[in-house]
């Protein structure tokens, strides 16, 4: 999927360590501090916001039939 977008196979994989280290992080904080609504309204914007990016960038979600 980041090759799709340009990114170089090294580039690729410091976006996915990144991505891996931010979502641990993020979940510590969901662990830690699970009774504050905004955190929980932050993550529910974040997954919609993936679910966005992975549509856009992969063709596996192009839904068009072409006959």
């Amino acid at each position: 999927m980041t090759a799709s977008i340009g990114l170089s196979e090294v580039a690729s994989l410091w976006m996915k360590s990144s991505a891996v280290l931010g979502e641990i992080v993020f979940g510590c904080c969901l662990f830690i501090f699970y009774k504050k609504r905004w955190l929980i309204y932050l993550n529910i914007i974040a997954l919609f916001a993936l679910s966005l990016f992975v549509k856009n960038s992969s063709h596996c979600f192009n839904l068009t039939i072409k006959t």
